[in-house]
């Protein structure tokens, strides 16, 4: 669903913020490579930035959560990302409504809803 979303949208540089674990696994970012998309990841430094977001959400303090997502989706985007896949649940609720996002857990919920009107 989500690598659909992002292919209908002519997307091509897509910024990937995720935990360690999901960004090695290739979980998105194999399909979307796979598509002849170029994905941005977090350089070390960014990555140390969002496992503190992540864990932020874990504890209840999504201000700080979402302020570092922000500065993270703000460094993709001036770095030539077209949009930012936030590739964690904890990732999804601080950064949710920012621009130029991607949130997987929207795009299914929403999706979910829209079947269970038909």
């Amino acid at each position: 669903m989500t690598l659909d979303y992002i292919a209908s949208r002519g997307l091509l540089r897509i910024g990937l913020l995720a935990s360690p674990t999901t960004i090695v696994s290739g979980l998105y970012s194999n399909p979307l490579e796979a598509l002849s998309m170029e994905i941005l990841k977090p350089s070390a430094t960014e990555q140390v930035a969002i496992e503190t977001a992540i864990r932020s959400v874990i504890a209840g303090d999504t201000a700080t959560a979402r302020f570092i997502v922000l500065a993270n989706v703000s460094a993709m985007i001036q770095a030539g990302a077209q949009a930012v896949l936030l590739g964690c649940t904890e990732l999804s609720i601080a950064g949710k409504d920012l621009p130029y996002t991607i949130d997987p857990l929207t795009l299914i919920t929403e999706h979910l809803l829209s079947r269970q009107a038909e």
